[in-house]
C-alpha cells in the first residue's frame, strides 16, 4: 500500500499538468538570426514568451516560413499563433491578439541622398487584411516581398520611401544591411507606435482557450519580475517596453 503511495505522488509530481498545449506558432525565416544576432524586441521578446509558457508546463513548436506564409497559415487557422505581430490596422478582423510584449515604431525610412524622397512609397508585403500606416492605404503601395529586399531598393534609390517598424530596421541595417546603412535613417516624424503581440487567427476553434493561456503565462512572467529581468539583458529601451507604456 505504501509503495503505492509513493508511486501515486511521483507521478502527481512529475507528469505535466492535464491542460498542457503544445503552442505552434508561426515565424519568419530569419527567425533564429534575429535571436542570435539580438534583435532586442524580438530575442527579448520570444526568450520571455517560450520561458513563461514553459514555467506554465506548456511547449512550444517553431514553424518558419516566408513572412507572408507565416501570416496567410495562421490566418487560416492551421498554425495557433503568429509571433511577433504587431497590433496593424484591420487586425482585428481576423485575428484576436495575446496581451502585447513591447512597442515599435512604424514609419518611413529614406535615404538621406534623395532629398525630397522622390519615387514611389514601398511597404513589405503583408496581404490585403491589415495596414500599417493610418495615412496610407495598403492597396496604394508598392508591395515588396521581404524587408531585405525593400531597404536594398531604397538604398539604390529605386523607391522613395519604405515603410517598416524602427526597431526591425535598425536591426537589419546594424548586422545583414551594414554596407548600405550610411545613408539610410529612419524618419521619426509621423511615426506610429504600435504594440507588438501573438496574434491568433479566428479561424483557430480553440483561439480564445490560445489567448487565455498566452496572456496567464505573461501576467505570470511579469508578476515574477522575469519580464523587467529578460529586456534588461537585450538591453530593449524602455520606450518599447509594456512597463512603460
Amino acid at each position: 500500500m505504501n509503495k503505492l503511495f509513493i508511486i501515486f505522488i511521483i507521478c502527481t509530481f512529475i507528469s505535466p499538468p492535464s491542460s498542457a498545449r503544445n503552442i505552434r506558432l508561426a515565424v519568419g525565416l530569419d527567425h533564429s538570426r534575429m535571436i542570435s544576432d539580438n534583435y532586442p524586441l524580438y530575442r527579448a521578446s520570444w526568450i520571455f514568451l517560450t520561458q513563461a509558457l514553459r514555467e506554465s508546463g506548456h511547449t512550444v513548436s517553431v514553424f518558419s516560413q516566408s513572412s507572408i506564409n507565416a501570416l496567410v497559415t495562421v490566418q487560416e487557422g492551421k498554425l495557433d499563433g503568429l509571433f511577433l505581430a504587431a497590433n496593424l490596422i484591420g487586425r482585428e478582423k481576423w485575428a484576436v491578439l495575446s496581451s502585447p510584449l513591447g512597442y515599435d515604431y512604424f514609419g518611413f525610412f529614406i535615404n538621406k541622398l534623395n532629398k525630397n524622397a522622390q519615387g514611389a512609397i514601398g511597404t513589405v508585403n503583408i496581404g490585403n487584411l491589415d495596414q500599417i500606416l493610418s495615412n496610407q492605404q495598403q492597396n496604394e503601395l508598392l508591395q515588396i516581398a521581404t524587408a531585405q529586399r525593400g531597404l536594398k531598393q531604397l538604398a539604390k534609390q529605386k523607391i522613395g520611401k519604405f515603410i517598416l517598424a524602427e526597431g526591425y530596421g535598425k536591426y537589419l541595417l546594424n548586422n545583414e544591411l551594414k554596407s548600405i546603412s550610411e545613408n539610410i535613417k529612419f524618419q521619426t516624424s509621423g511615426a506610429e507606435r504600435r504594440s507588438a503581440h501573438v496574434a491568433l487567427s479566428k479561424q483557430n476553434p480553440n483561439y480564445k482557450i490560445l489567448q487565455k493561456i498566452i496572456n496567464d503565462a505573461i501576467r505570470s512572467g511579469i508578476e515574477k519580475g522575469d519580464y523587467d529581468k529578460i529586456m534588461n539583458e537585450s538591453h530593449l529601451p524602455l520606450k518599447m517596453r509594456v512597463s512603460n507604456p
